[in-house]
């Protein structure tokens, strides 16, 4: 499951080992220490995965309103 995936990659990270991870899943996102937002082939925001999901919805509501 993903739930096992991402234990997996936890404890690999925990090992030492770093991982780059690529995902649309605001879940997996959400699961990271660390969120690179890109956008058009630049940095939106890079930081940790609350502050950066926080910040990709709050600019998605201003584009809907």
């Amino acid at each position: 499951t993903s739930h096992d995936v991402l234990e997996l990659l936890h404890d690999l990270n925990a090992e030492g080992t770093t991982l780059v991870t690529v995902t649309h899943d605001f879940g997996v996102a959400r699961a990271m220490a660390r969120v690179i937002w890109l956008s058009d082939g630049q940095v939106r925001e890079d930081g940790g995965s609350e502050r950066v999901l926080s910040e990709f919805a709050r600019s998605h509501q201003e584009r809907v309103a």
